[in-house]
């Protein structure tokens, strides 16, 4: 290894093409003395299963919301990344003291959007001097977590020198989308490189430059068929990407009118934009039609509020009004919005850095890569001390982004469903399938063959304190019952209350759907209290499910003046204060609390299974032995048995069942 930190690297790296060629010159030598055996037959078997990769399994894009036959255009399009450009600078809009908000002029429009279009990225600053605005002007998308404007990053990679240079701004729009599409869609370089040097006079080094350039990853939100069409009327005028839509023909707010469906449908087919994939063939399941939303707590949920809300029209008919709890606070205080601002722009100066550090080291800036980056700083202070928790073996920065290196979490995922970067480290690939699904003391505590728990302790202690504490003997059973579980349904249930407002508007109009924050009705529960019903203290208690029920009565008698009320307190006194305003607040009605602690002892919950019927009792258990004539006579009978018991414990009746 020479050099330190993210400048080290290794003199040799093995490539597969030097696999190829040394196994080539030792068949040629070998063969030479024994041409019986090493046959061109039996060379070519082995060639083949030295050096056969599968490919890779190709990501299929979601349906275009407006085109549904058309499948959503890659981000590294030109087409892509010019209707983004032309979006983002329809939407700027310039803010100087004194003087009202107001859109750009045709003029600057251009000036913003060429300039984007002629380079990676655009800074605030850079384009207050373009526009010849004062320092202290702003823009509607400036913030401190945002800096600046992406530009066309395409086209700054592909008219570089070395590759295709300024010739690239002379191909039409179509023949730029033709170019990046065969870079993307192609895996073989020299397939690449005689494409381009036959089709657009490359030289073979022009060619294989182009070929290596590092575009953007992922799908954008609509196909190249529906932004060819919007993309004439975003750059004829100063328009929004609502105006430009409804100008070519499409309705871009007709998933979020609704109130007119009879019944609420499968989510994905109402809310398309939340949804990444789906194969849009009628013959196919929802789900597989459709697509459905990563989040596997919000796609159950969704889908039992989808089952309860028909079950209601179906007895009762279509709502008149729906009120949802949200997971969240309320106003935040001027304090905690400067702590929030300065956390985000930490956060924004670190990101900064790790994409200069990827720029180095000529590798894309994507989400991944930087979370990788900041796991691996976590590990210790200084770059020497990062080593794998487990083995302890060096990790450096080159090695980091080697297939030898994974991000895993701390605490098994699916025990803990904590996806958060305090649960996610990196490691060495062979102590993470080591570790498998335990925690680090169920997998080390007894220092295993090849570990040692106290070394792995010793790494631990270098990392936050978040981390660390997830490396104690007791970590696993210390979550189910600290705030980190809440913490993340939290945030799952915050962002599902947002998703069902918009998803309930298809059987109830928009203005007729609206929501109260969960800490309101915790005030509320509080000051009523109604947590005395489930609970000895005036506490929550929510390993009792009914909870949801009184959630749900305060929610109903809570009206939009009270929610305006309390938040403004919220927003301007101490909690000290909202706590006195409610010491006043009566009951909704004289025997509220009675009548909900009748309606309580009528409830009966009722769980979502979390497994199917098929069962170990099905897959892996001997059904019976066979005697040798082939009979199965046995296996049948230990079947209806098993069964039998399996069903309702009374080995006849069941006997008859099966």
């Amino acid at each position: 290894l020479n050099g330190q930190g993210a400048k080290s690297s290794y003199e040799l790296y093995v490539q597969r093409s030097m696999i190829a060629q040394e196994f080539d010159a030792l068949w040629v030598v070998q063969a030479a003395f024994n041409p019986s055996v090493f046959t061109p037959q039996a060379r070519d078997i082995l060639r083949d299963a030295l050096l056969f990769q599968r490919k890779l399994r190709p990501v299929i894009p979601g349906r275009c919301p407006f085109e549904p036959l058309e499948y959503r255009s890659p981000l590294a399009l030109p087409s892509t990344q010019r209707f983004r450009i032309f979006q983002d600078a329809n939407h700027l809009r310039i803010r100087e003291t004194g003087v009202a908000e107001r859109t750009l002029t045709p003029q600057e429009r251009d000036r913003v959007a060429h300039a984007l279009l002629q380079s990676r990225k655009r800074t605030f600053i850079q384009l207050r001097k373009l526009l010849g605005l004062s320092d202290d002007a702003t823009f509607n998308l400036e913030s401190p977590k945002r800096t600046e404007l992406r530009g066309d990053t395409t086209s700054a990679e592909l008219s570089r020198k070395t590759a295709f240079g300024p010739r690239w701004f002379d191909l039409s729009l179509d023949q730029q989308d033709h170019v990046t599409q065969l870079l993307l869609d192609t895996e073989r370089e020299e397939t690449v490189v005689a494409a381009l040097e036959e089709q657009f006079q490359l030289s073979a080094a022009q060619s294989t430059e182009a070929a290596n350039s590092r575009l953007a990853e992922g799908y954008g939100s609509l196909s190249r068929k529906a932004i060819l069409k919007i993309l004439p009327h975003l750059e004829a005028g100063v328009v929004t990407y609502d105006v430009a839509a409804a100008a070519a023909g499409y309705e871009h707010s007709r998933y979020y009118q609704g109130g007119d469906l009879p019944k609420l449908p499968y989510y994905a087919e109402f809310l398309p934009h939340y949804v990444g994939t789906g194969t849009g063939e009628r013959s196919d399941p929802l789900e597989k039609r459709y697509g459905r939303i990563s989040n596997p707590t919000v796609h159950v949920g969704l889908n039992q509020l989808r089952a309860v809300v028909n079950a209601i029209i179906d007895k009762f008919g279509r709502p008149h009004q729906i009120v949802i709890e949200l997971a969240r606070d309320l106003k935040l205080s001027r304090e905690r919005k400067r702590e929030i601002e300065q956390q985000q722009n930490e956060r924004q100066k670190d990101n900064e850095r790790y994409r200069q550090l990827l720029e180095e080291a000529g590798l894309p800036p994507k989400p991944g890569n930087l979370i990788r980056i900041r796991l691996w700083e976590e590990l210790a202070k200084s770059p020497t001390d990062r080593r794998c928790p487990y083995t302890g073996e060096m990790i450096s920065f080159t090695r980091l982004f080697s297939p030898e290196v994974e991000v895993e979490h701390i605490l098994p995922f699916s025990m803990t469903l904590d996806d958060s970067a305090s649960n996610k480290t990196v490691s060495m690939r062979k102590a993470n399938r080591d570790k498998g699904n335990r925690s680090p003391f169920g997998a080390f505590g007894h220092s295993p063959i090849g570990y040692d728990w106290e070394q792995i302790l010793n790494r631990a202690s270098l990392m936050p304190y978040p981390k660390r504490r997830r490396f104690a003997p007791d970590a696993l059973a210390q979550f189910q019952t600290d705030g980190d579980f809440l913490a993340r349904h939290l945030t799952d249930t915050a962002f599902m209350g947002r998703v069902a407002r918009e998803y309930l508007t298809a059987v109830c109009p928009s203005n007729r759907v609206w929501s109260i924050p969960g800490r309101l009705t915790a005030l509320l529960r509080s000051r009523w209290g109604l947590n005395t019903l489930l609970s000895d203290t005036n506490q929550k208690n929510r390993t009792d499910q009914r909870h949801h029920t009184v959630d749900a009565a305060v929610v109903a008698v809570t009206d939009r003046a009270l929610l305006a009320r309390i938040s403004h307190l919220a927003a301007r006194t101490a909690e000290e204060g909202v706590q006195r305003f409610l010491d006043g607040l009566e009951e909704p009605w004289p025997g509220f609390r009675k009548g909900l602690e009748f309606g309580l002892s009528k409830v009966v919950v009722s769980y979502k299974p979390d497994h199917a019927t098929g069962t170990r009792l099905h897959n892996d258990t001997a059904y019976g032995l066979v005697n040798p004539s082939g009979s199965l006579d046995g296996a049948v009978e230990v079947v209806h048995l098993s069964t039998a018991n399996f069903l309702d414990g009374d080995s006849g009746r069941g006997g008859q069942v099966s």
